[in-house]
């Protein structure tokens, strides 16, 4: 694989996340958000992401690629929602 498997959960689920928040503002069900529910979202999807990160860098202990995956699919998957809900 050329790219990691964080990068590579990322792109995959902000793609699919794009979709589902299309079907799902298209559907009607979609209500207007206050930017602030973006920012405490895309907060609380990066996370994991930092978490994963930075226990990782100070050598407590050892990532994995499953987690790798994880993480970068939860902050994709939020993200490529909220993009398609801004979008439409």
């Amino acid at each position: 694989m050329s790219i990691c498997s964080r990068c590579f959960g990322f792109y995959l689920f902000v793609a699919l996340g794009f979709i589902l928040g299309s079907i799902w503002t298209i559907s009607a069900q979609a209500t207007h958000w206050s930017p602030w529910v973006f920012f405490g979202i895309l907060m609380v999807s990066l996370l994991p992401l930092a978490l994963d990160g930075i226990t990782q860098q100070r050598g407590w202990r050892q990532s994995n690629n499953a987690l790798r995956l994880l993480t970068g699919s939860i902050l994709g998957g939020s993200w490529g929602f909220m993009l398609a809900t801004l979008i439409w």
